[in-house]
Protein backbone atom coordinates (compact mmCIF):
# COMPACT_ATOMS: atom_id res chain seq x y z
CA UNK A 1 0.00 0.00 0.00
CA UNK A 2 1.12 3.36 -0.58
CA UNK A 3 -0.23 6.77 0.70
CA UNK A 4 -1.94 8.86 -2.22
CA UNK A 5 -3.99 11.84 -2.88
CA UNK A 6 -6.83 11.99 -5.51
CA UNK A 7 -8.90 14.16 -6.87
CA UNK A 8 -8.73 17.90 -8.27
CA UNK A 9 -5.59 20.35 -7.77
CA UNK A 10 -6.80 21.75 -4.86
CA UNK A 11 -9.34 19.05 -3.68
CA UNK A 12 -7.35 15.91 -2.87
CA UNK A 13 -8.41 13.14 -0.69
CA UNK A 14 -6.49 11.34 1.38
CA UNK A 15 -6.08 7.50 0.16
CA UNK A 16 -4.41 4.54 0.04
CA UNK A 17 -3.23 3.02 -3.51
CA UNK A 18 -4.12 -0.95 -3.37
CA UNK A 19 -2.34 -1.59 -6.72
CA UNK A 20 -2.04 -0.07 -9.60
CA UNK A 21 -5.61 0.51 -10.65
CA UNK A 22 -7.25 0.76 -7.57
CA UNK A 23 -7.44 2.61 -4.20
CA UNK A 24 -9.18 2.90 -0.73
CA UNK A 25 -10.12 6.75 0.47
CA UNK A 26 -9.01 7.02 4.24
CA UNK A 27 -10.55 11.07 4.55
CA UNK A 28 -12.60 9.91 7.36
CA UNK A 29 -8.76 9.46 8.89
CA UNK A 30 -7.09 12.52 8.49
CA UNK A 31 -8.55 15.37 6.83
CA UNK A 32 -4.87 14.92 4.32
CA UNK A 33 -2.06 13.61 4.20
CA UNK A 34 0.17 16.21 5.78
CA UNK A 35 2.96 16.13 9.00
CA UNK A 36 0.60 15.69 11.50
CA UNK A 37 -1.27 12.67 9.79
CA UNK A 38 2.09 10.90 9.53
CA UNK A 39 3.86 11.64 12.83
CA UNK A 40 0.14 9.71 14.28
CA UNK A 41 0.22 6.68 11.87
CA UNK A 42 -0.11 4.00 13.21
CA UNK A 43 0.70 1.48 10.16
CA UNK A 44 -0.97 -1.68 11.83
CA UNK A 45 -4.28 0.12 12.92
CA UNK A 46 -4.37 1.56 9.01
CA UNK A 47 -3.99 -2.00 7.28
CA UNK A 48 -6.71 -3.45 9.82
CA UNK A 49 -9.23 -0.64 8.67
CA UNK A 50 -8.52 -1.09 5.02
CA UNK A 51 -8.96 -4.65 5.33
CA UNK A 52 -12.47 -3.88 6.60
CA UNK A 53 -12.98 -1.57 3.74
CA UNK A 54 -11.73 -3.74 0.92
CA UNK A 55 -13.96 -6.73 2.85
CA UNK A 56 -16.94 -4.21 2.66
CA UNK A 57 -16.05 -3.57 -1.22
CA UNK A 58 -15.05 0.16 -0.46
CA UNK A 59 -12.20 -0.22 -3.14
CA UNK A 60 -12.14 2.58 -6.04
CA UNK A 61 -10.61 2.55 -9.54
CA UNK A 62 -8.07 5.01 -10.65
CA UNK A 63 -9.35 5.08 -14.12
CA UNK A 64 -10.02 8.83 -15.19
CA UNK A 65 -8.94 10.41 -11.34
CA UNK A 66 -5.91 13.13 -10.96
CA UNK A 67 -3.61 11.47 -8.45
CA UNK A 68 -1.96 14.57 -6.96
CA UNK A 69 1.40 14.79 -4.81
CA UNK A 70 1.60 12.00 -1.98
CA UNK A 71 1.72 14.75 1.00
CA UNK A 72 0.07 17.79 1.15
CA UNK A 73 2.93 20.44 1.48
CA UNK A 74 5.79 19.08 2.63
CA UNK A 75 8.02 21.09 4.44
Amino acid sequence: MKLIRVGPIGHEKPALLRSDVTFVVISDLTRDVDGSFLERLNVADLCTVVASRLADGQERSLEGRRIGAPIACPH
